[in-house]
């Protein structure tokens, strides 16, 4: 019978003969579905002799029917598969077809990852989730997989980040941040990760484990490990089994103490970071595509597996003098910014947003509520007691618009840009970013391009004045869908280099004078209304004069109209870079 003609082939399951566990299976891989799914059932073989574990010997012939695994696996769909391997194992090199005879064979293991919901049902197409949730990992032995299936998944090579090798031993370091979003590290690594490197051939004896004892211990790891090593010009690679909190200890580690207008280090050689989803919001996972597509309930593996590196695009934030950060862990104290600079990767906002994530930061609410902590947050703060209205937030905003947006091929060298003032001084949200995604469907920043292969991504400030609750619970609903608040004619969304945010105290700033009665509320409030966030970590900003300014790494302009050096208005970062080096790149 002559072959089906290609559009019909493209839409049929293609069907051929292999092997799992030796048994003899039919395939249909049905790559045409919106999850191609692989699936199998045993077909009848004529035993001329005992092969490899093909199903009984002697003569005679099998009954057809489903083929499981060990695991009880009866399909795989693609949302499972990290990679397909070649079986360098001891094995026959010669399989049974169906008729009998003999036929050379190219056996492969399939690493998958079986989640939670799809073992308890017993299907091998599990329902994929955002969050850790008791998994594992596992391998099925095939031959003769369909070719289109080992197209979409076959690992040819390790990538360099996962083949990291003497002369320089443990340059590869797995950190297991256990305090991260519901706490699910630990569990990840012993039921996943680590059976997925053995299946892939990465011995342990290639890697050291650190699992964390407190909320300061990924940035000494990097202080102490990490950091000296890539001043030393060494090729290393973290996995981080974390969430934004822990990229933002590992870029801090890696920048504390240095020169911030130049490169790092002369021979500075930026780590290699594989970033796994184990936090609450994983916007940096969900921006660069860690947990979307094929592969994406594994939390990032397939991404670490198949993906390539490319460099972590970064803010900094400079503080007024007596900001200091908020430490809710542990005694609850606070302890002041070093130098008053600090790193971002993701987020630095003022308003809703840096008062829900303050408010709902511990490690009880992450484990009790994960990302629903922050919903429940921004209820609390949207309707305050006896019908309270919202606060507001009184500031001076200013940005210096991107010179990406610039209309001129030839943007005006960086001492001649300019700050534009935000009109209002009351607001209901302030907040500026590199990234696309605060949470998997939480789209903040749909023109965001972290998961592209630019150095300098995008930033954006997105601010909007004080509003009833209900036309802010209306605004923040739009985000969730595919961010559509920015089209909401009462958002503002702009392209920034750089972005100013002065803290004003009431009556301040409109001609009124400099009256102090909100700040005595603020006093007994504990300063809630001066914080700021900085990737999740909280900044808390003086009773007066307290300020923020917020820079994309880039080159340095020169001074802020009329801004003194003892004021931090200088040195804005516009445009291009001046770095040669990445601090630190990610795998996406």
């Amino acid at each position: 019978m002559a072959p089906p003609a290609a559009d019909d082939d493209d839409r049929r399951a293609l069907e051929s003969q292999g092997t799992i566990h030796g048994h003899p299976v039919t395939f249909a891989y049905d790559a045409a579905s919106a999850v191609p799914v692989l699936k199998w059932t045993r077909t009848p073989v004529v035993h001329a002799a005992d092969d490899d574990g093909g199903g009984g010997g002697g003569g005679g012939e099998s009954s057809p029917g489903a083929a499981s695994t060990d695991d009880g696996l009866r399909s795989i769909s693609a949302d499972e598969v990290i990679a397909v391997v070649d079986d360098d194992d001891d094995h026959d090199d010669h399989d049974q077809a169906h008729d009998g005879t003999p036929r050379p064979t190219r056996w492969y293991r399939i690493i998958i990852i079986l989640l939670q919901d799809a073992l308890a049902s017993g299907s091998g197409t599990p329902t994929p989730t955002p969050t850790p949730t008791p998994s594992r990992c596992t391998t099925v032995r095939a031959s003769n997989l369909p070719a289109r299936f080992l197209t979409a998944h076959h690992l040819a090579r390790l990538p360099a980040h996962l083949s990291r090798s003497p002369p320089i031993p443990m340059n590869m370091h797995i950190i297991i941040s256990t305090g991260s979003g519901t706490g699910g590290a630990a569990s990840y690594a012993a039921q996943i990760l680590f059976p997925a490197l053995a299946a892939l051939g990465v011995p342990s004896s290639r890697y050291q484990v650190h699992t964390t004892s407190s909320a300061a211990s990924v940035a000494q790891l990097t202080r102490t490990v990490v950091r000296p090593r890539a001043r030393a010009g060494l090729d290393q690679t973290l996995i981080l089994l974390a969430g934004d909190g822990g990229v933002h200890d590992v870029v801090n580690g890696l920048l504390e103490d240095e020169d911030k207008d130049a490169d790092p280090h002369p021979g500075y050689c930026p780590p290699t970071l594989g970033l796994l989803a184990l936090g609450t919001g994983n916007a940096l996972a969900h921006s660069f595509g860690l947990t979307t597509g094929a592969g994406g309930a594994g939390l990032g593996l397939r991404a670490l597996v198949r993906g390539v590196a490319r460099p972590l695009p970064l803010f900094r934030a400079r503080f007024s003098p007596g900001a200091s950060v908020v430490v809710v862990e542990g005694d609850g104290g606070r302890a002041a910014v070093r130098a008053g600079v600090m790193y971002g990767a993701v987020v630095a906002s003022y308003g809703l947003h840096a008062s829900l994530v303050a408010d709902s930061d511990s490690v009880a609410s992450r484990a009790a509520y994960g990302a629903l902590r922050f919903q429940r947050a921004a209820h609390r703060l949207l309707h305050p007691p006896r019908g309270a209205a919202p606060h507001v937030y009184r500031a001076r905003v200013s940005f210096v618009p991107s010179r990406a947006a610039a209309s001129s091929s030839s943007p005006p060298p960086p001492q001649q840009q300019e700050w534009t003032t935000v009109a209002r001084l009351e607001h209901a949200y302030i907040l500026t970013t590199l990234v696309s995604h605060l949470e998997k469907t939480f789209v903040i920043s749909p023109a965001s391009s972290s998961a592209s292969a630019s150095a300098s991504s995008s930033m954006h400030l997105i601010h909007f004045a004080p509003l009833p609750a209900s036309d802010i619970e209306h605004i923040m609903a739009l985000a969730y869908q595919g961010g559509e608040h920015v089209r909401d004619h009462r958002v503002a969304y702009e392209l920034v280099d750089a972005v100013r945010v002065e803290l004003l105290g009431e009556g301040e700033g409109d001609g009124e004078g400099e009256g102090d009665g909100e700040a005595e509320d603020e006093d007994e409030d504990g300063g809630r209304w001066r914080r700021i966030c900085i990737d999740g970590t909280v900044v808390q900003l003086e009773k007066k004069g307290g300020w923020v300014e917020v820079q994309k790494l880039a080159s340095l302009a020169g001074p802020r109209a009329g801004a003194s050096d003892d004021d931090g208005g200088g040195a804005v970062v516009v445009g291009g870079g001046v770095r040669e080096k990445a601090v630190v790149q990610i795998v996406a």
